[in-house]
């Protein structure tokens, strides 16, 4: 079987059932794991599950039992890279990221390995986890000593709350740097600082918005408020949003000479808020003189909007991009990306995706139906 990353390799049922009950006869390690509050597995040496503890079992039946045992960990926490390749989880591309195959293989070399864990789920919802990996001896066979603990919450709170601080302040700051020349403006100066005043408050008010939107769109209270219209006037409106912003200085923001006017139906907010994470993805990424473009078109029934910039994301970087606490950013900047993808997917029924090369740069693709 094909792997790219960790041994595609499973045991066989006659060895499976071998090793369960081998360490179902273990009854003071069997007992001490189950009073332990979070889910704690044993693998053998192929990854596969062979024990459960009880804090997993509770809402398991027989059958769901019976259906996880010889499982590895990313196919029973439903990743959406899991089934890629036959040889199931840890032999996609995507896996050489993944901290819980990298924990168990680090264990195997009777080091203890412990890690983070950003998962997107196949129904497109993403969990934080921390784990942990130790080697453990049972009758002179060696198994993994696997625990997981959800710090999904605590994870989100802290990057919403970095994030909207980071944004808020720096839109605030704007606004107060023109209040601060009017003060001492000269008559025929007045009237465009209060125009840039103005602006400035209006994005305070639109990133307190978006960061409104992504809350609810992460506890699945986000409701679709349809509008009827016209791709053009979305696409300048976003560029003219940038126009006073530090971000986009001596930097070449446009849109494509090809791109399409295409009167849509949809949530004009949530489109507007994936296509200016995009942009502003774009821009930090570019360095002064650098272009900056983005465009629309038709194509088979569905709207793809592009956003392209001249840089090339690293490999490593392009197999986490959709992870939900993952950035290139700092501590706390991992929503950007992942909310593009939310948004999009599981709201607006269509897809993301990118390329990135060094002969063409950087290019996402939003793909969603005209009307939504």
């Amino acid at each position: 079987m094909k792997t790219f990353y960790a041994s595609p390799e499973k045991s066989s049922e006659v060895e499976l059932k071998n090793q369960q009950q081998v360490v179902s006869a273990e009854y003071l390690l069997n007992n001490t794991l189950d009073s332990i509050p979070i889910y704690v597995f044993i693998l053998n040496k192929n990854r596969q599950i062979v024990f459960v503890n009880s804090a997993f079992r509770e809402n398991l039946s027989d059958a769901d039992l019976a259906r996880l045992l010889g499982s590895r960990p990313g196919e029973i926490l439903n990743c959406v890279h899991s089934d890629e390749l036959e040889g199931g989880c840890g032999t996609s591309k995507f896996c050489a990221k993944c901290g819980a195959v990298n924990a168990i293989l680090k264990s195997q070399k009777m080091k203890s390995g412990i890690d983070e864990c950003r998962i997107i789920q196949k129904d497109g919802n993403a969990l934080d986890l921390l784990v942990w990996a130790n080697q453990i001896k049972i009758k002179d066979e060696s198994f993994t000593l696997f625990a997981v603990t959800d710090t999904s919450s605590q994870k989100r709170r802290r990057a919403l709350e970095r994030i909207f601080f980071h944004d808020v302040l720096n839109t605030a700051g704007s606004v107060r740097g023109f209040i601060d020349l009017l003060k001492t403006a000269d008559p025929d100066e007045v009237e465009e600082l209060l125009n840039l005043a103005e602006f400035s408050i209006n994005n305070l008010i639109e990133e307190i918005n978006s960061q409104r939107l992504l809350t609810l769109a992460e506890s699945d209270e986000l409701v679709l408020s349809k509008h009827k219209f016209f791709t053009s006037d979305l696409l300048d409106k976003i560029l003219k949003g940038f126009e006073c912003q530090e971000i986009a200085a001596d930097k070449h923001l446009s849109v494509f000479d090809w791109s399409e006017n295409i009167e849509i139906e949809c949530d004009k907010l949530i489109i507007r808020r994936i296509l200016v994470n995009l942009i502003k993805n774009a821009l930090e990424a570019s360095k002064e003189g650098q272009k900056i473009m983005l465009g629309c078109k038709l194509e088979n029934e569905q709207i793809v909007f592009k956003v392209y910039n001249e840089n090339v994301i690293p490999k490593d970087v392009q197999l986490q991009l959709f992870q939900r606490s993952f950035s290139t950013k700092g501590l706390g900047r991992g929503l950007g990306t992942y909310s593009v993808k939310l948004l999009t997917e599981k709201y607006l029924k269509g897809n993301v995706s990118f390329t990135s090369n060094n002969e063409e740069g950087t290019a996402f693709y939003i793909r969603i139906p005209v009307n939504n």
